[in-house]
């Protein structure tokens, strides 16, 4: 009988100890919720880099992707034609496939299109992350001891239905005598940027083999895009691929394979 007791009053301690702990786990959530401000991104109370990185720069991504896009990839690219399009601005349209000679299949001068894309994004938004990751900084000084951004690299990544940006931050923080190292941020922005791209190298390999490309009968395979071909009368052609899903558009000029008058 003696042993059973003690065994019930260890069984009442272990009870009591489990609920003490829950209580405590219970007013630990409650404090840390406290501390979340309003139009602050907090995880537990301190910053969330990836969450902060991502709200400031993806403004940012967007326009320069709606840019390049509307520019045939390149931002400022010197081989290309004026063109505007109904209801929109006179852009500078790059030549993704070019011949000079008249009446002769163009040449795909963009072989590397996606890695040049990847380029000229990196270089649109290069000084906006630069400004991102100051803020950051500056946010998280506030919460800790010490604060060391040791890396401000970063890498464009483009695949189907997103952007990727992949920050190379080493950000180490100091409260009290505790380090933490945070090496990485991914940062993820969904888009059409790169499914518009690989469609337009396919556009531009029929121009280039075949001296045409059926639009008509490629969007019923192609459902995901509406495709417009404007032939300005002086041997260029400007393809216009949309979208349906989210409206980005990419555009683009080919020189070569028009018929002659005539004939």
């Amino acid at each position: 009988m003696y042993q059973s007791g003690d065994k019930k009053k260890g069984q009442v301690t272990i009870f009591i100890i489990i609920a003490l702990v829950v209580v405590v786990v219970i007013a630990m959530f409650f404090f840390l919720r406290s501390d979340i401000g309003p139009g602050d991104i907090f995880t537990g109370g301190e910053v969330d880099p990836g969450i902060f990185l991502t709200e400031c720069i993806q403004d940012y991504v967007r326009e320069g992707a709606e840019l390049i896009g509307l520019q045939g990839g390149y931002l400022n690219e010197p081989f290309n034609r004026s063109f505007q399009a109904e209801g929109e601005e006179t852009r500078e349209i790059a030549y993704l496939c070019y011949n000079q000679n008249s009446y002769y299949p163009c040449i795909n001068h963009k072989p590397t299109l996606i890695q040049d894309i990847k380029k000229e994004l990196k270089n649109y938004i290069s000084e906006p992350m630069d400004n991102c990751l100051k803020e950051l900084e500056n946010k998280l000084n506030k919460k800790y001891d010490s604060v060391e951004i040791n890396n401000k690299e970063f890498e464009i990544g483009l695949t189907d239905r997103k952007i990727i940006i992949d920050v190379d931050t080493g950000i180490i923080l100091t409260e009290k005598e505790a380090r933490s190292k945070l090496e990485d941020v991914r940062i993820i922005i969904p888009s059409r940027l790169y499914d518009n791209a690989i469609f337009a190298q396919e556009i531009v390999a029929q121009e280039a083999n075949y001296c045409n490309y059926d639009t008509l009968g490629n969007m019923v395979f192609n459902r995901q895009f509406n495709i417009k071909k404007f032939e300005t009368g002086n041997l260029d052609t400007v393809y216009t691929i949309e979208h349906k899903e989210s409206q980005e558009k990419f555009r683009f000029a080919i020189r070569g394979c028009t018929i002659p008058p005539g004939m």
